[in-house]
C-alpha cells in the first residue's frame, strides 16, 4: 500500500477546473488501497482502472506528476554559453530545453529525449547534477 501525499489538500490548491479529476481520484484511491501497489506500478494499475473511459496513459501520467504522486528523476541544466553564431538547429534545441537567458538553470525530467538534446549542444549547456 502506498501513501498518497495529502491528496485532497493538494487538489484543493489547484484553481483550474478538471473534468476528469473525480474519476482519476476514485481510481487512484482504489489502487492506492491495494497492498501490492508501489510507486513504480501505480500508473499501470490506474490506467487499467480507467480503461473504460479511454483515457490515455499519457494523460494519467501527467495528472499524477502534476500532483506529485509519482517519483520522477530530474536533472538540472545550466545554459552557460551564448547561442550567437551557432547553427539555427542549436538555437532551437536551446529554446526547446526552455532557456530564455544566459546562466539560467532549469530542472527537467531525466529521460532520453532531454539527454539527447543536451548531448546535441554540450558546448552551450551543462548538466549540474544528476
Amino acid at each position: 500500500m502506498i501513501e498518497l501525499k495529502n491528496l485532497e489538500s493538494v487538489l484543493a490548491l489547484n484553481r483550474r477546473p478538471c473534468v476528469r479529476r473525480p474519476k482519476y481520484l476514485a481510481a487512484i484511491k482504489k489502487v492506492a488501497a491495494e497492498e501490492s501497489t508501489t510507486s513504480a506500478n501505480i500508473v499501470e494499475k490506474v490506467s487499467k482502472e480507467l480503461a473504460e473511459f479511454r483515457y490515455t496513459t499519457k494523460s494519467i501520467v501527467r495528472f499524477l506528476r502534476m500532483y506529485g504522486m509519482t517519483e520522477t528523476k530530474t536533472i538540472r541544466i545550466q545554459y552557460y554559453r551564448s547561442k550567437n553564431s551557432t547553427p539555427f538547429k542549436h538555437r532551437l534545441v536551446v529554446k526547446g530545453l526552455g532557456f530564455t537567458r544566459l546562466n539560467q538553470i532549469v530542472e527537467r525530467v531525466d529521460n532520453e529525449s532531454i539527454r539527447g538534446m543536451v548531448k546535441a549542444v554540450p558546448h552551450l549547456v551543462r548538466i549540474l547534477e544528476d
